[in-house]
């Protein structure tokens, strides 16, 4: 991605293939670096690139063996290094989705409005032929 932005992921789905049982992956991307763990109950945290981090973080240190410990605890300093660039460039991509979904839904007001009226029109003119 050419485009420097953060943001994160909150999926649910089948992560171990040796069970049927259904686990959330949280992933964080940043130009610094990305990181994303499996949780067994849907994480909790607030809309922000740190509250993410943090979740995260703790998931990463309870794991008892873990290969990749250091490896996702080093992105995870990087990131937490650039933490307000990472959060401005959270907000940027928010602000830019947010926009778009407001176009859409205007679209879809506009298109409404005008369905409505095309049908208030047919109401009339059928109440009109109706009183001839």
């Amino acid at each position: 991605m050419s485009e420097r932005t953060a943001y994160y992921t909150l999926h649910q789905g089948r992560y171990n293939l040796g069970s049927n049982e259904q686990q959330w992956r949280l992933g964080l991307y940043t130009p610094f670096g990305n990181v994303s763990e499996i949780f067994d109950e849907e994480p909790r945290f607030c809309d922000s690139v740190e509250d993410v981090l943090c979740a995260i973080e703790e998931r990463v240190k309870s794991w008892w063996i873990s290969t990749s410990r250091e490896k996702n605890l080093a992105t995870i300093a990087t990131i937490r290094a650039n933490l307000p660039e990472c959060e401005l460039l959270y907000a940027q991509r928010r602000l830019v989705v947010l926009r778009a979904q407001a176009e859409r839904l205007g679209a879809d007001i506009a298109l409404a409005e005008k369905l409505i009226a095309a049908l208030q029109s047919e109401i009339a003119d059928a109440m009109l032929e109706a009183r001839e």
